[in-house]
């Protein structure tokens, strides 16, 4: 637990920052560190007004320092969760992990990475294991002008690393006005040494679930997950995670994932939420589960309460954007999508950013802008079926013959399982299509498809 309070002076920002450092410094982990001290800079340049993207920050991915594969999960469960916990900073724009990843394993100019995301601040680091020491080193650098505002290291034994815990991964409740203000968090139970204890696995499962989706590494996270949970049956961010895999394997169709998975991720999730309401992983997980019941104001607003929790999570925007289609509200879906991909235009699931808003543009009948986004998707991830059937309906439906009949080409040689009207038709007969808005939907998809030449 910690409160840091700042003065209302006019000073330079490194003047302020080292007459801060005392009180910052009572924050003596890697996470409360090194978010107090990010908080600090926000607040000074929001207070002082001296640059114009002002509380805009990305996480780089944490460098494994030792070089032992076998240690590079842990370097990326410390970026993902100091992501998450400095998206907590209610002032701060914080670019999602996911486009932060795709920086990961490559030489990074901060000065570049600013103007690429158009963000003021950086936050790098490393991390290194030495028998039953794990040291990180962080920093945090200016991108205009690439000089470091601060840097430090810490060093904690195997056996303290609940320390690590309670201030990396805790819950970090703030208003940016005058003050970090004060937070508790649950213990995890066992050290990172221990086999098979929570915070070993969660953060191997962390590490799985970044980078790009597939079914295997969604496996893989389940399987850690899981691990963890036999020693912390009540561990909510494990739940959290565990219901979010699987809904995404249902709504994917991987790993043989059905009914049986959704009512397991809904026992998850509503026991993770519980526990703890600030998970928002938990809560996202229930939106998908509302969804495939076909309850779509339930699953919007679970989506909305993700947001609310997190208002960097990039996905829940997508995801919210996609349930506003289902009730009616397409042109206030592209806006949401707009935010999903503005917060993270480089995410592993940008392609399923740009379908929803795709297809909210061709609800509104705009098949133009909807072939051209939706031919964005296609070209970032050419084996997302859904994004391809919408891609070829719209080239129809806004009579570009030729290149419709290509698409369509193109679909049935990658989509095998879905190269026919009947197999595309059946799946839009689930529950959570079941409504008069997406039903019209589907009937111009089905139309644009029968246009394009499928039978």
């Amino acid at each position: 637990m910690y409160e840091v309070a700042y003065e209302r002076i006019l000073k330079t920002r490194l003047t302020w920052l080292v007459e801060h450092w005392g009180r910052l410094a009572a924050a003596t982990s890697i996470g409360a560190m090194a978010i107090a001290l990010t908080a600090a800079v926000l607040i000074f340049g929001e207070q002082h007004q001296t640059v114009a993207r002002t509380n805009t920050i990305i996480v780089l991915p944490f460098k494994n320092g030792d070089g032992n594969t076998a240690d590079e999960y842990l370097a990326d469960a410390i970026t993902d969760d100091l992501t998450t916990e400095l998206s907590r900073l209610r002032r701060a724009w914080v670019i999602a992990s996911g486009t932060a990843f795709s920086y990961k394993d490559k030489p990074n100019d901060p000065r570049q990475v600013g103007r690429e995301l158009h963000v003021r601040y950086a936050l790098s680091g490393s991390v290194r294991r030495a028998g039953p020491v794990v040291q990180v080193n962080a920093q945090l650098i200016d991108t205009e002008s690439g000089i470091n505002l601060w840097a430090n290291s810490f060093a904690y034994e195997t056996s303290s690393l609940l320390d690590l815990q309670d201030n990396l991964m805790g819950r970090i409740a703030t208003s940016l006005n005058d003050e970090v203000t004060r937070v508790s968090v649950r213990h995890e139970v066992g050290t990172l040494a221990a086999d098979h204890n929570p915070l070993d696995e969660r953060m191997r499962a962390m590490a799985a679930n970044t980078g790009y989706p597939t079914a295997e590494k969604s496996l893989e996270t389940q399987q850690h997950v899981e691990a963890g949970l036999k020693a912390d049956p009540d561990n909510a961010r494990l739940l959290g995670l565990l219901a979010f895999k699987l809904t995404s394997d249902v709504l994917n169709g991987w790993n043989s994932a059905g009914n049986a998975e959704v009512e397991r991720a809904d026992a998850a999730a509503r026991k993770a939420i519980s526990l703890d309401h600030n998970v928002a992983l938990a809560h996202h997980a229930l939106g998908w589960v509302h969804r495939l019941h076909g309850n779509h104001q339930a699953a919007l607003d679970a989506f909305n309460e993700t947001i609310r929790i997190d208002p960097n999570f990039a996905a829940a925007y997508a995801q919210a954007a996609n349930e506003m289609v289902f009730l009616g509200d397409a042109k206030g879906a592209i806006l949401m999508a707009g935010k999903a991909i503005e917060l993270s235009p480089k995410d592993q699931s940008a392609q399923v950013f740009k379908w929803v808003q795709g297809r909210a543009y061709f609800a509104i009948g705009d098949y133009e802008k909807a072939a051209e986004v939706l031919g964005e998707s296609v070209r970032l991830r050419p084996n997302l079926w859904f994004s391809h059937a919408w891609l070829v309906a719209a080239l129809a439906l806004c009579n570009r013959d030729a290149e419709a009949k290509q698409a369509l080409g193109t679909f049935k040689q990658i989509h095998n399982t879905r190269s026919d009207l009947a197999s595309i038709t059946q799946y839009y007969s689930e529950d959570q299509y079941q409504n008069p808005t997406a039903q019209a939907v589907v009937v111009q998809l089905l139309n644009g498809l029968r246009m394009a030449g499928l039978k």
